[in-house]
């Protein structure tokens, strides 16, 4: 990341006394200009990259904790199955 102070961008101390002063401001604020622009399309594209991984992580984690109940689901089934399945054989016990 730039340090984008009037010191380190070159632009501290400008003044538009005279002609030449005023060109050298201009040439110094274009150039400061262009710091800034190329700064500012670095940190465009870094945050694109950091949205494009954080979406495709969201993608995952939604797949995975999709994919997590079914074993749970098919676990619960076989012991409602099993307790389904005892249910008539208590009934004939309590029956006795």
């Amino acid at each position: 990341m730039v340090d984008a102070t009037t010191e380190t961008i070159g632009v501290h101390g400008t003044n538009v006394v005279d002609l030449d002063s005023t060109r050298n401001s201009i040439t110094a604020l274009d150039h400061a200009v262009d710091i800034i622009n190329n700064e500012r399309s670095r940190l465009g594209s870094v945050q694109n990259k950091l949205q494009f991984t954080m979406s495709n992580l969201t993608s995952q984690t939604q797949s995975i904790e999709a994919a997590v109940p079914a074993p749970k689901i098919l676990a619960q089934s076989a012991a409602m199955l099993a307790q389904a399945s005892a249910l008539p054989q208590n009934i004939l016990l309590l029956l006795r």
